[in-house]
C-alpha cells in the first residue's frame, strides 16, 4: 500500500462538467494553487473528482452536489484501497460536495484515514472555521456542521471580502442562495423548484426569513454591494470591456490575493498548513 498521502480534489462551479473523464488535477483550477505546493515527500499526485459542477444550468446546484457526492464516494474508496491516508480538498461548490459526503457516509471507520480536509472559499463554512485572520462571518449557505470526529484536522481559508464564504448573518444574499439552490434551466425540473420554494415560504425555512421588512431600504443596497464583490473585476463582450468592477473578483482571487497579515496567498497558506499538520498524522 502506498504510504504517501493521496490528495482528492473537488473543484468549484464550472470547473468540471458531466462526464468529465480527468483524474489528474487540471492546471488552472483553483486547487492547483494548493496541490502544487504540497510536499512531495508526504503527498502523492492529486486525484481530480469529475462531476457536473453546475449552478442553475441543466442541473440545479442541489442536483449537481448530489452527483458530486456519488462521484466522491467512488473515488475515496478506490483510493483507500491503494493509499493508507487521504486528504480532501474542496473549492467553492466542491467544498459543499465534501461536506455532504462527510455527513452522509456511513463508513465512520474510514474517516480516521482522512488526515486532512482543506477548504478554499467554502460556502458552508462555519463561523470561526478559518486558519487566516479576519473571516468574521460564516458562509452563504447553511449545510450543517462538519462531523465532530474530523474537525481537528479541518483547515479552511476564507477571504473576508468574499460574500460566498464570509457573509453577515442578515444579508439578503442568503435568501437568494436559499431560493435558487433547486433552480435549473431544464423545464423538467421547474415544477420541483417551484414546489420546494413554496414550501420554504409556507414554513419560513430559510436563513433570513425573519429579517424585518422595514430594513429592506438599506439591506438591498448592502446586498448589491456584496454581490459586486463576488462578480468579476471586469466584464467583457466580444473582447471589449463593458463594465469595470474594482471591488470584484473576491471569490476567485485566492491564488493571487494575500491573506490578511500573512504575506502569503490563501492557497499558499493552506498548502503550508497541510504540509505541517498532515505529516504529523500520516505516520
Amino acid at each position: 500500500m502506498n504510504k504517501l498521502v493521496k490528495p482528492i480534489a473537488v473543484g468549484g462551479t464550472f470547473e468540471s462538467w458531466p462526464g468529465d473523464p480527468r483524474q489528474t488535477l487540471p492546471m488552472g483550477s483553483m486547487l492547483s494553487g494548493v496541490t502544487g505546493r504540497l510536499d512531495a515527500k508526504i503527498f502523492d499526485r492529486a486525484r481530480w473528482v469529475g462531476y457536473p459542477a453546475s449552478y442553475g444550468g441543466n442541473l440545479s446546484f442541489s442536483q449537481s452536489v448530489d452527483e458530486g457526492v456519488k462521484r466522491l464516494d467512488a473515488v475515496v474508496f478506490e483510493e483507500l484501497e491503494n493509499h493508507r491516508y487521504i486528504v480532501l480538498l474542496g473549492y467553492s461548490q466542491g467544498s459543499i460536495v465534501i461536506r455532504r459526503w462527510l455527513q452522509r457516509t456511513s463508513q465512520v471507520a474510514g474517516l480516521v484515514r482522512i488526515v486532512g480536509v482543506g477548504m478554499v472559499a467554502d460556502p458552508g463554512r462555519e463561523q470561526g472555521q478559518a486558519i487566516n485572520v479576519g473571516a468574521t462571518w460564516s458562509g452563504i449557505v447553511d449545510v450543517g456542521k462538519a462531523p465532530a470526529t474530523i474537525t481537528d484536522r479541518w483547515y479552511s481559508v476564507a477571504n473576508p471580502l468574499d460574500p460566498i464564504t464570509c457573509l453577515p448573518d442578515d444579508s439578503l444574499l442568503r435568501s437568494v442562495a436559499a431560493f435558487t439552490e433547486f433552480f435549473s434551466t431544464n423545464p423538467a425540473y421547474l415544477d420541483d423548484w417551484m414546489r420546494k420554494n413554496i414550501e420554504k415560504l409556507m414554513t419560513r425555512k430559510w436563513q433570513t426569513a425573519n429579517v424585518p421588512p422595514a430594513s429592506l431600504a438599506w439591506r438591498v443596497p448592502q446586498a448589491l454591494e456584496q454581490a459586486g464583490r463576488y462578480l468579476p473585476k471586469d466584464m467583457k463582450v466580444f473582447g471589449r470591456t463593458v463594465l469595470v468592477n474594482p471591488s470584484g473578483g473576491q471569490h476567485t482571487n485566492y491564488g493571487s490575493a494575500q491573506a490578511p497579515s500573512s504575506g502569503r496567498t490563501y492557497t499558499q497558506l493552506l498548502a503550508e498548513k497541510l504540509n505541517q499538520e498532515t505529516g504529523k498524522r500520516a505516520k
